[in-house]
């Protein structure tokens, strides 16, 4: 840790940046203190703390010599205004080009849906693209240098048809604690939408023991997936819309529907006499399951919630009802 430092008179004209106390937390290097100098322009752009902590496991630090200590001596972080970037909200230059990526899997329309960041810092993006008129699950992970990982799929990338139908689409993707990705979201099968789900392992090739060879159809009414968590055992949570409802269901991590989640794995919850949709799920550290959405019962759209327990039941601890 620095501790020690004397105020110069009149700081470089490099502006270099006096730390007073820097700690190591568990979640990263938290700077606590600048100078006196800085603290002002710190505290303007609190955002750049998530740079330094690139910057502070790179950058060189001078410290007092232990065999000959000199007082006085002040300890100095080189090539901050080299490493951090300009402005809070800047491009990162070292992901693509100039802190861009574009990838194309087709000559017609690609649409990425939902990204995950996997153990190794790996970048996954999941959405859909045109196929030749059909819309297919699309896939990519990239490195965190934003080049294509050629590890993964085909130098990268992976497009899988679910139906021939016109339309499958990834909504939302998730990775589990063995590195393999979950996607979810729909497919158009006759004269509506039904659940869909796809496993795949980290190289990108469907995962067999999901499913039926990597795929998982669940048909009803007009359903759709929005969002998609995997649980603390595993299991998938998946949240969306059913005939014009919030819609739940939980899956085993084989794909098949969690009979221990409502009786049946399926959960619905009617908030109006009109459309509700669920578009996000999270799980919190007691196995709860929130859900956030919409519902609009005619004259105007809402916010909605609903918290339900790890069994599907609305907790009714959750504003009276659930």
């Amino acid at each position: 840790m620095l501790r020690d430092y004397k105020q110069t008179p009149s700081p470089p004209a490099s502006h270099t940046a006096y730390l007073e106390a820097m700690s190591l937390m568990l979640s990263g290097w938290v700077l606590r203190q600048f100078h006196p100098f800085l603290r002002n322009r710190v505290m303007a752009f609190s955002s750049w703390l998530r740079s330094l902590r690139r910057v502070l496991s790179s950058s060189s630090v001078r410290r007092p010599s232990r065999a000959s200590p000199r007082k006085g001596c002040r300890p100095r972080l080189e090539s901050l205004e080299d490493r951090l970037a300009p402005a809070a909200g800047a491009l990162d230059l070292t992901f693509g080009t100039g802190g861009l990526v574009t990838t194309d899997f087709s000559t017609s329309s690609d649409s990425a849906t939902s990204m995950a960041i996997d153990a190794n810092g790996k970048i996954v993006v999941a959405g859909y693209i045109d196929n030749g008129g059909n819309d297919d699950f699309a896939l990519a992970r990239y490195n965190a240098d934003g080049s294509l990982d050629t590890s993964f799929g085909a130098g990268g990338k992976v497009i899988t048809t679910v139906s021939d139908t016109t339309a499958d689409r990834i909504n939302s993707v998730a990775i589990d604690s063995y590195g393999r990705i979950v996607v979810a979201g729909s497919i158009f099968i006759g004269v509506d939408n039904d659940f869909a789900l796809a496993r795949y392992t980290a190289n990108g090739t469907l995962d067999t023991s999901f499913g039926s060879g990597g795929l998982v159809v669940s048909a009803s009414v007009g359903d759709q997936i929005n969002s998609v968590a995997i649980d603390g055992y595993g299991r998938i949570v998946v949240a969306g819309t059913n005939s014009g409802d919030f819609a739940l269901a939980r899956y085993t991590a084989n794909g098949s529907l969690d009979t221990s989640f409502s009786g049946d794995g399926w959960v619905t919850t009617d908030f109006v006499e009109g459309s509700d949709e669920a578009t996000s799920v999270v799980i919190d550290g007691y196995g709860r399951i929130v859900v956030a959405g919409t519902t609009n019962g005619g004259s105007s759209t809402d916010f909605a919630l609903a918290r339900y327990n790890a069994d599907g039941s609305l907790d009714t601890t959750f504003s009276g009802d659930g």
